[in-house]
């Protein structure tokens, strides 16, 4: 059985997130019953370790179907190709619109400058400014053993509300949300 972690295993939204008394219940039921159990979310791998220890899993799907937990083990992430996240981001760069790009399944969000915030007042994933990231530093590395390849996103905000306007989170492709 697989479970999504905001608003089905997790409650309360963002900043308030806790785990329902029932919930542990029912994975509790679940597991005496001898099921499979898996966590499977959108999340970057490091952003949901946490909620899978914490309930008790030992599998994970995350990153949007991108990265593997078998046996609390990282098997791992396929990460987005560098040069698509790269003509992504100097797109951003030449419509002035704010990114972040978050590298090898970290908790933190690199960004330019502080724009990124003050449009998303994100309180999900740290943001560590680093004025004139130059991209040409990053590069994909393998993470847990010769097999695993970490995740990647890139996030630009734009339109005439600054939502999300494209985005990659650890898939092999760029895909867009919102309008630009």
């Amino acid at each position: 059985m697989f479970f999504d972690i905001d608003g089905t295993l997790a409650a309360g939204g963002y900043g308030n997130t806790y785990i329902p008394e029932s919930t542990e219940l029912a994975l509790k039921k679940l597991r005496e019953a001898g099921h499979f159990l898996c966590i499977a979310t959108g999340r970057s791998q490091a952003m949901a370790v946490d909620y899978m220890h914490q309930l008790g899993f030992v599998n994970m799907v995350s990153d949007g179907g991108y990265g593997v937990t078998i046996n609390d083990n990282l098997i791992g992430i396929t990460p987005i190709d560098r040069d698509k996240v790269i003509r992504l981001i100097r797109e951003c760069q030449s419509k002035d619109i704010p990114w972040g790009l978050q590298v090898n399944n970290s908790d933190t969000r690199f960004v330019p400058d502080g724009r990124f915030e003050e449009f998303t007042h994100d309180i999900y994933m740290k943001s560590q400014i680093v004025e004139g990231l130059d991209l040409e530093w990053w590069q994909p590395v393998p993470a847990v053993s010769r097999r695993s390849r970490t995740g990647h996103y890139a996030l630009c905000l734009g339109g005439k509300r600054r939502r999300p306007c494209c985005a990659t989170t650890g898939m092999r492709q760029t895909y867009l949300i919102g309008k630009h």
